[in-house]
């Protein structure tokens, strides 16, 4: 399936000035699908910033459909806001097959979140990174306190 664009999604947290990002693509069918690195959480546990910066969570991959995803958000009172990314198409292609190839190394090889080192934030930003064949020169993380900026990356 050919993918027709991308955008960045960013979901701001509501005690803490930082956020959660995923992507979502939209393919020629008019199909979107959303894939969000993130924190695997759980039933009866909430997630906790100070909690990601242990042995807390493993990070996963989850690729679902969006709207009920945002739906869920905005329930809860979060504001969801997208950004469209500015990618080539073959930029696009290869930017859902490393995000489908590292959530199936994470299945076969866990690893743990880390709310700096290995969050959602740091996983868009080493995609896109990657992508674009460039080291971003500021870490990660910052960014998921400046979501405006991650869709320029």
């Amino acid at each position: 399936m050919r993918i027709e664009s991308a955008r960045l999604a960013y979901v701001r947290f509501k005690k803490f000035p930082a956020g959660h990002v995923f992507i979502i693509f939209r393919f020629a069918t008019g199909e979107e699908v959303a894939i969000s690195p993130e924190a695997d959480v759980k039933p009866g546990m909430t997630f906790s910033l100070l909690r990601g910066f242990g042995k807390t969570y493993r990070l996963r991959y989850f690729t679902r459909a969006p709207q009920p995803f945002i739906e869920e958000y905005v329930r809860n009172g979060r504001e969801v806001k997208e950004t469209p990314l500015n990618l080539s198409s073959h930029e696009l292609e290869r930017l859902y097959r490393l995000m489908r190839e590292r959530a199936a190394a994470l299945e076969a090889n866990p690893e743990w979140y880390h709310t700096l080192c290995n969050s959602c934030a740091t996983s868009v930003i080493d995609h896109l990174d990657e992508i674009r064949g460039r080291q971003h020169p500021l870490p990660g993380f910052l960014y998921m306190a400046v979501p405006s900026s991650l869709g320029r990356l």
